[in-house]
């Protein structure tokens, strides 16, 4: 989630938790320390289109993770989507020029890295609000085109392995509607080949219970966001917002991936945290959600890891630790 609609939805996620409290099923016995933090991607939402920028942005990304073992994912948020392109915060693009961007920092991540360097996923991002433009169908195939062109701009070039690109999207409750999702998702996997990760949030779920099909935000329930990030054919590798302090919205991915589990026997496995601890600090803070990396980090992974259903069957060592600020 952005900035426009978290003081509501952060002051319902806090009371929430302070009504429903942790997770806390289990034997007793506390999980064990999460497993040492992996080098942080800053993300970023794209308020410019400035090639200077975008240079910087990728040459630092490169940076933070030269002589990592552990690769690194990015993910590029445009905004609004449409069926003709993407509203990017301010900035009105269509396919071509997301297309352009993205290629662009895939080239300078390329070029300010080494041989043997870690390899990069960018995210072409988008989010479910304001009804995908009215066409969800095909906001979600234009999105499935975008990174199948750029993954085959890229192949000659010899960039993949080292840069592949993926689709991302940051679906939230409060922001639209379960059809309206679904009717994206469906447009998306009708283009096949191309794969998106979620980094959405779980606005009103619960943040306890016993692995059940709970309600959220805007008629939504845990089935649907467990669909969204892990349980669609098209769906891989989800990056949940981990923004809330109070530990919240760890609890409440851990629910959903209990949910997951119980109903269909393949519990969520998160490729890892999300959060705006930059952008927060862009843009003057936003108390409540500011989450850093590292917090972010421990919450996640012990939520889950606190829960036995989950943990005895799954191993919950994630991949990827991920930021974002403002591209400007």
């Amino acid at each position: 989630m952005g900035f426009r609609q978290y003081g509501a939805v952060v002051t319902a996620l806090i009371m929430l938790g302070l009504l429903m409290g942790a997770c806390s099923v289990g034997s007793g016995t506390p999980p064990p320390s999460p497993p040492p933090q992996v080098p942080v991607a800053e993300s970023l939402y794209i308020h410019t289109t400035s090639a200077t920028a975008v240079q910087s942005a990728a040459c630092n990304v490169a940076t933070t993770f030269k002589g990592s073992t552990n690769g690194a994912f990015v993910i590029l948020d445009f905004g609004d989507a449409t069926s003709v392109g993407q509203v990017s915060y301010g900035l009105d693009l269509n396919a071509a020029a997301v297309e352009f961007i993205v290629e662009a920092f895939a080239a300078y991540y390329h070029n300010c890295s080494s041989t043997n360097d870690p390899s990069l996923i960018l995210g072409i991002g988008e989010d479910n609000a304001n009804d995908f433009g009215g066409n969800p169908n095909g906001a979600g195939s234009t999105l499935a085109d975008e990174v199948n062109t750029v993954n085959n701009y890229l192949t000659p070039l010899d960039y993949v392995p080292l840069v592949n690109a993926t689709g991302a999207v940051d679906a939230e409750p409060s922001y639209g509607s379960v059809p309206e999702i679904q009717s994206w998702a469906a447009g998306f996997e009708s283009v096949g080949t191309a794969s998106w990760s979620d980094f959405g949030s779980a606005d009103g779920c619960p943040t306890s219970g016993s692995g059940t099909n709970g309600p959220c935000n805007n008629g939504w329930k845990e089935d649907d966001l467990y669909q969204i990030s892990y349980g669609d054919s098209g769906a891989s590798t989800p990056l949940p917002e981990i923004y809330a302090t109070d530990e919240a919205n760890a609890d409440q991915w851990a629910q959903i991936a209990w949910y997951g589990g119980n109903t269909y026997s393949k519990t969520e496995l998160f490729g890892g945290p999300f959060t705006e601890y930059q952008a927060c600090l862009q843009r003057g803070g936003c108390s409540g959600i500011n989450n850093s990396p590292a917090a972010a980090w421990s919450q996640l992974w012990t939520a889950v890891n606190n829960i036995p259903a989950i943990s005895s069957t799954a191993a919950f060592d994630f991949g990827y630790s991920c930021d974002i600020e403002w591209l400007n």
